[in-house]
C-alpha cells in the first residue's frame, strides 16, 4: 500500500490512467468503480479536492490469468476492505495489462464516509 500525502486531484487520476496504458496516452484507459464499468475520473477528482491524502493499491493476484474476471475480484476485495475498515470507500480502478502479469491500480480517497481522514493501519 502506498499513501500519498496530498489529495489526488486530476493529476493522480490521470496518473492511474497513464499507468493503465503504459504511456501518457489515456484514451484507452477506462476507470471502473464499485458501481460500474466507466467511472467518472473527473468527478472522483472533484470529490477528492481538499483530502489530506489518498491511497494507491496494486491488486495483483498470483492467479490473475486464471481468474474469470479481475474486475469482479477487485470489487469483492474492496467490499471486504470496507467491512474490515467499517466505512464505505470511495475508489476508482483501472486495468493494467502492460506486463506479463495482469493487475489493477486502485485509488482510494483518504476520507471515510463520516467525513474524517481515513486511516489504514500498515498491518
Amino acid at each position: 500500500m502506498e499513501q500519498a500525502r496530498t489529495g489526488p486531484g486530476r493529476g493522480a487520476t490521470a496518473g492511474a490512467e497513464r499507468r493503465a496504458t503504459g504511456s501518457r496516452a489515456t484514451a484507452n484507459a477506462v476507470l471502473f468503480d464499485a458501481a460500474g464499468e466507466q467511472a467518472d475520473g473527473a468527478a472522483f477528482a472533484e470529490r477528492c479536492e481538499g483530502d489530506r491524502h489518498h491511497f494507491r493499491f496494486i491488486v495483483s493476484p498470483d492467479d490473475a490469468h486464471e481468474l474469470a474476471d479481475l474486475t469482479t475480484y477487485t470489487r469483492d476485495l474492496m467490499a471486504q476492505a470496507e467491512r474490515d475498515l467499517g466505512t464505505r470507500l470511495d475508489w476508482v480502478a483501472v486495468h493494467h495489462w502492460n506486463t506479463a502479469h495482469p493487475h489493477i491500480h486502485v485509488l482510494v480517497r483518504g476520507q471515510g464516509d463520516d467525513g474524517r481522514d481515513l486511516v489504514i493501519s500498515r498491518d
